[in-house]
């Protein structure tokens, strides 16, 4: 092939499909992936709109959960703190946080957290004592 040719060939081929492809799923699809306890389906499917639109306080959060499920507690944790530099912590924040931290063999720390935040509703169920190992 002549190479003169050959740089404007490869650019021809390569911008039609265009970088800016509309994700393969939407939010209703996560949350449904998500409900079916899918959650791997649901993260691809997530991080893949996230790449197309950006970061957001919902994806974070979607991830987040997302992340709990998966028994990921550091990954939550990432997801957490960019949720709170958007969002504020709420007590579903604490929830989840608390969560990461017992994921992460913290269970102290995920205790001072809850015993911390004023915006919780008094437990319905027993109260959770966390006693160190001797």
């Amino acid at each position: 092939m002549n190479r003169s040719f050959a740089l404007p060939l490869l650019l021809a081929l390569a911008v039609p499909g265009g970088c800016d492809a509309p994700p393969s799923a939407d939010l209703a699809q996560v949350d449904k992936a998500y409900a079916d306890h899918r959650y791997h389906a649901a993260r691809r499917d997530l991080l893949a709109i996230r790449e197309a639109e950006g970061p957001s306080s919902a994806s974070a959060q979607r991830l987040a959960k997302l992340a709990l499920a998966l028994g990921e507690g550091l990954t939550a944790e990432r997801y957490l703190d960019e949720l709170r530099s958007t969002a504020g912590e709420d007590a579903d924040w604490v929830s989840m946080r608390a969560h990461s931290f017992i994921l992460q063999g913290q269970p102290r720390r995920a205790a001072d957290l809850i015993t911390q935040f004023d915006g919780l509703p008094p437990a319905a169920g027993p109260t959770v004592v966390v006693v160190d190992p001797p």
